[in-house]
């Protein structure tokens, strides 16, 4: 599957959610803080994203959405 193709079975809501996940380094919390969704919103979105890509981890969603060779955004807000 190529990058295109990934990106076109997800709305535009999953990818602004997956970015956000991406730019916080993987956190859920941190990503869901950022974005000011629920952290269950963000890991529902996860799960809907994995398995529509037939992936099972973060880093295989990052490859297979391209994001690896973006360059980094800011850093993440820290959460407490």
């Amino acid at each position: 599957m190529t990058t295109d193709e990934a990106l076109a079975m997800l709305t535009p809501a999953e990818i602004r959610i997956m970015r956000g996940v991406v730019d916080a380094g993987g956190s859920t919390k941190i990503a869901a803080h950022n974005l000011s969704l629920s952290r269950h919103t963000v890991r529902n979105c996860r799960s809907l994203v994995y398995q529509r890509l037939g992936v099972h981890s973060a880093a295989e969603a990052w490859i297979a959405l391209g994001w690896l060779r973006l360059p980094p955004r800011l850093p993440p807000k820290k959460v407490r």
